[in-house]
């Protein structure tokens, strides 16, 4: 919530979308362990109890793992659970205040860099090519299509993440809140 009287803060619908994207990357997060722990359970079943196993499910648990991974480490930036070093965290030096920059700004250039240009890269070359999975027959520019939206995520928790250390909105995730909740205890 923006102090009031302060004119500088964007709109609160602005990090209103933070709030709606943290709910539906969540969403989207269980619902992917759900299918993953279900076509692993399919696998198991039918290799240990039928004798023989699916021809699908190693080939689709292995893309849904890749969508998971990339997806929650998207989500992991975005709650501040990613690896950050003290130094840049704590202090109240000049220096101290500046290098608070460092792991935002480190985050807007990865995005942008390996996750957007290298992903969209990944993703049209293998279109281009129509390259597909063997077991699926997806084409696998629809699998490598989360790296780039991965890190257009990304490029939002960064781009926040940076306003936020300008100054420019307090700290009001959910995660930030559930934390000080626990140090307190």
């Amino acid at each position: 919530m923006s102090p009031p009287g302060n004119s500088s803060q964007p709109p609160e619908p602005v990090w209103g979308l933070r709030a709606s994207l943290d709910r539906l990357l969540g969403g989207v997060l269980v619902a992917l362990m759900a299918a993953l722990v279900g076509c692993v359970v399919w696998q198991v079943v039918t290799r240990f109890v039928a004798g023989r196993p699916s021809s699908f499910t190693e080939e689709l648990a292995r893309y849904l793992l890749i969508w998971l991974g990339l997806l929650g480490a998207t989500r992991a930036l975005g709650e501040g659970q990613h690896l950050a070093l003290g130094l840049f965290a704590s202090g109240s030096s000049t220096l101290a205040r500046w290098l608070r920059f460092v792991p935002p700004l480190a985050g807007v250039l990865f995005s942008v860099t390996v996750m957007l240009f290298g992903g969209t890269q990944l993703s049209r070359l293998t279109w281009q090519l129509s390259q597909s999975s063997a077991a699926l027959g997806v084409p696998l520019a629809v699998v490598y299509a989360v790296v780039p939206l991965s890190g257009l995520i990304m490029l939002f928790y960064s781009a926040s993440d940076l306003l936020e250390t300008a100054g420019r909105r307090p700290a009001t995730t959910t995660t930030n809140a559930a934390n000080a909740n626990r140090s307190e205890d």
